[in-house]
This record gives structure tokens, C-alpha cells and sequence, in this order.
């Protein structure tokens, strides 16, 4: 998820201790368990807030976060059961298992924390440890091959163990964590809405074929975020601006928010052999939540530069905003649900089976 994944670690560090009315430093890179660790193209911004490291997304920020966990947890050998406080709380937004919406074959991503690093160590240590005797023959580049045969000793020997620099890239949404675009919208509504989980619905209601015996399927919670009203509403205030003057900025530039006020986050996830992933996940209007976008586009770039300007032409095909072809300015278009207010009532079946149109 790369940086959208901001939002639980700001939550887990106010959570462990850390405070909404202190500053903290933003250097261009910071040297932790012995290897460095960089911001977005060494950008150094000084002392910065909580709220400007969201707008301004800066990631040495949340490194020294995961790191400082890692080491209050007990670093390598924790002495009794660590908190995991940054695990916990990715999980108390929905990240880790399954969202329960009702489709089939849904993927439940992954929230890595020392029990998953021991349990995947068990299931791979055989392979490693094989591959690790006789190494890999069949490939071709010599030093690729002895710097796979390498990994695959120390995963063999102590791939049980959670490390620092894991704990670190799992502050700033990279490492092993995975989640889907519908668990990431899923969280952005529950910090819109005030801190509930719902498990979200394709189907609203069933009914017969003509239009009798209708039920409506209510909503499900799935879970309550343990955070106070101070600091949620804290990142919100953080994710309003993001569009405004931060990371979002250019993509909401012809966005006028002072209509529809949208709330957000960047993210650019890198991988190893693959040009980086753009997402931007949002909510909208910021101040009374209807709406919640996910965007990711595979290898597309930055956050910023192509997931942030599609989620702006979504919001503006929801609320109808049209770019004026004479200016910059933006005009009231048609918009695809009149009043931007999703229907509160269900249609009406008549007894033939059609469908009665709803009134905006």
C-alpha cells in the first residue's frame, strides 16, 4: 500500500505514546540498525508536526516510529509477549483478513508481525535450507545466484527472527505487508465515518422476481477502531489537506474544493524488478463522508502523478464538475448521481419485474 498505509501507523504511534502536539524530525535520510533509509528523493523538511508528516508524507518520520516499536517490543528477542502495536492496529482497520464482502475468492492481504515471521520461516525452512547446500544452478548470472544462495543460509538459520529493517518498511506500507483497494477503502471509510469497520455489500436487498417479500440486508460492523475522537479527528484534518497543499496538490489543482472538500492520501509502493505502484485512497465530501475511492494503478508512477488525478476525475464524475474548455476554471456538468448523494431508498418492483427509475 506504500503510503496510504500512513494512517494506521500515525494511529499505532499515537497509540504507543507518541503525541499530537510535538514535532518531530524530518531529515532527508536517517541511519537505523545499521542501514540508511530515505525519504522520497532525500527530501528534508526539519522539524515537522504529526498532521504536516501526513500532508507532506515524510517517511523518515514513520521509520523512526517502526523502529522505535521494534525496539520497545524487545527488538529481536522480545522479553514476554511485545505489544505489536502496529500490527494490531492495521488490523483493528480491516488490514490482515478478509473485508467479508459477498463476492467469492476474496484475498485476506497480510499484516506481518513476529508470529507470521515464525510460521513462514516453518513452512519454507526445508526449501531454504536445501537451496542453501546447493545453491542455484539454474541461474544464469553467477553473482545473482550467491547473493540468492546467501539469503536463502540466513533465512534457513534465522529466518524466524522479526528485524528491524522489517519492522521499519512495515511503518511506510512496504516489506511484506499486502492489501487489496477494497480493504483500503474499507479503512479510509471507517476514519471518515468516525472509527467503524463495516464489511461492505454488493447487494442492498433481495427480493422476488415481482417485487414482493423485499429484504434489505443491514449493515454488518466488523470492527471498532480503539482510538479517541482528539486523534481521529486529528488525521482527518491531516487527510483534508493532503489534496490541497500536499502530496495530492497537483492532481485537485482544477478541483474545486471549496464545493466538494475531498480528504486523502498518496502512495507509491516500490517492488523488487517492478517500476513503482501508484494509489491514492480517499474519502469525500470530507466533512460529511459519502464516498470512499481507492485507486491502484500497477507500476503507474508515483501517488501522486497518477492514482490522485483519477480518483479527482471520479469525484468529479460523481458531482458532475466539468473542466471548462475556455479556462481553467470548472463548470457544473452533469453529475452521475444528481445531488452527489448516493439513493437512500430502494427501487420499486412492479409485478411485471421492471424497475421504477429513482427520482434524484
Amino acid at each position: 500500500p506504500g503510503s496510504t498505509f500512513k494512517v494506521a501507523s500515525m494511529l499505532a504511534a499515537v497509540e504507543d505514546g507518541a503525541s499530537l502536539r510535538s514535532t518531530y524530525a524530518c531529515p532527508g535520510s536517517v541511519s537505523l540498525a545499521g542501514q540508511s533509509y530515505e525519504n522520497f528523493e532525500g527530501s528534508a523538511q526539519g522539524s515537522v508536526s504529526l498532521r504536516q508528516a501526513i500532508i507532506d508524507s515524510c517517511n523518515t518520520v514513520f521509520y523512526n516510529f517502526g523502529y522505535q516499536m521494534w525496539q520497545k517490543d524487545g527488538g529481536l528477542h522480545p522479553d514476554g509477549e511485545p505489544d505489536e502495536t502496529m500490527a494490531g492496529t492495521a488490523r483493528d482497520l480491516g488490514f490482515g483478513s478478509p473485508t467479508g464482502i459477498d463476492l467469492p475468492y476474496e484475498t485476506g492481504g497480510r499484516i506481518p508481525d513476529r508470529d507470521w515471521k515464525r510460521t513462514f520461516w516453518e513452512e519454507t525452512r526445508e526449501e531454504n535450507c536445501e537451496r542453501a547446500e546447493k545453491g542455484y544452478p539454474d541461474v544464469d548470472d553467477p553473482s545473482a545466484a550467491a547473493y540468492m544462495k546467501q539469503l536463502a543460509h540466513e533465512h534457513c538459520v534465522e529466518g524466524f527472527e522479526w528485524r528491524a529493517n522489517e519492522a521499519i518498511n512495515f511503518a511506510i506500507g512496504q516489506g511484506d505487508v499486502l492489501v487489496s483497494p477494497l480493504q483500503l477503502a474499507t479503512a479510509y471509510a471507517a476514519v471518515a465515518n468516525g472509527g467503524t469497520v463495516y464489511e461492505p455489500r454488493v447487494v442492498r436487498a433481495l427480493a422476488e422476481a415481482d417485487g414482493s417479500d423485499v429484504e434489505e440486508v443491514e449493515p454488518t460492523v466488523k470492527g471498532e477502531l480503539p482510538t479517541d475522537d482528539e486523534t481521529l479527528n486529528y488525521l482527518q484534518e491531516a487527510l483534508t489537506e493532503v489534496p490541497k497543499s500536499g502530496t495530492g496538490q497537483g492532481a485537485f489543482g482544477d478541483f474545486p474544493q471549496e464545493e466538494v472538500s475531498v480528504a486523502g492520501k498518496t502512495g507509491s509502493a516500490d517492488a523488487e524488478g517492478r517500476d513503482v505502484s501508484s494509489w491514492f485512497a480517499s474519502y469525500a465530501p470530507a466533512d460529511d463522508p459519502q464516498y470512499a475511492v481507492a485507486v491502484l494503478v500497477s507500476q503507474g508512477g508515483t501517488g501522486g502523478e497518477t492514482a490522485a488525478p483519477i480518483a479527482s476525475e471520479i469525484f468529479k464524475g460523481i458531482y458532475g464538475f466539468e473542466s471548462s474548455e475556455d479556462s481553467e476554471d470548472v463548470e457544473q456538468g452533469d453529475p452521475v448521481l444528481p445531488g452527489g448523494t448516493p439513493h437512500g431508498d430502494l427501487p420499486t418492483i412492479r409485478e411485471d419485474g421492471s424497475i421504477e427509475t429513482l427520482e434524484p
